[in-house]
């Protein structure tokens, strides 16, 4: 369904709002889990080797949306890069997205990345 927004919320310039449907907060470490906050999250889990699954509390309508991913990791070296990825086309279902975190150390030398706070948006 729709839902209507009273004048003036979301319209920039005659441009239609557009809602977060899914969002979340969480720190991982050790096989750990720990949603700080969020919205339409029923779970995240530990699918082991850096991949971390998202279930959401009301599935999407399909696959069709956006997911957006933001990570830090525990290193207070600022030679670290940090990401957060999808790979593949099994990341993504009706229910839920994986994704899986990594490090860098001086732009070489990835790796999983076991402990930090990673960040999810979800929009469709």
């Amino acid at each position: 369904g729709k839902v209507s927004l009273p004048s003036g919320i979301g319209d920039v310039g005659g441009l239609p709002a557009f809602t977060c449907r899914a969002w979340g907060v969480f720190s991982f470490s050790a096989g750990s889990r720990t949603l700080l906050a969020g919205g339409n999250v029923a779970s995240i889990t530990d699918s082991g080797n850096g991949w971390h699954t998202v279930t959401f509390s009301t599935p999407m309508p399909d696959t069709n949306y956006c997911v957006t991913l933001g990570v830090t990791g525990d290193s207070d070296s600022n030679a670290f890069i940090y990401t957060a990825s999808q790979q593949g086309s099994d990341t993504k279902t009706v229910n839920g997205f994986r994704f899986r975190t990594k490090y860098a150390q001086n732009a070489v030398a990835f790796g999983v990345l076991v402990s930090g706070q990673a960040s999810f948006s979800v929009f469709r």
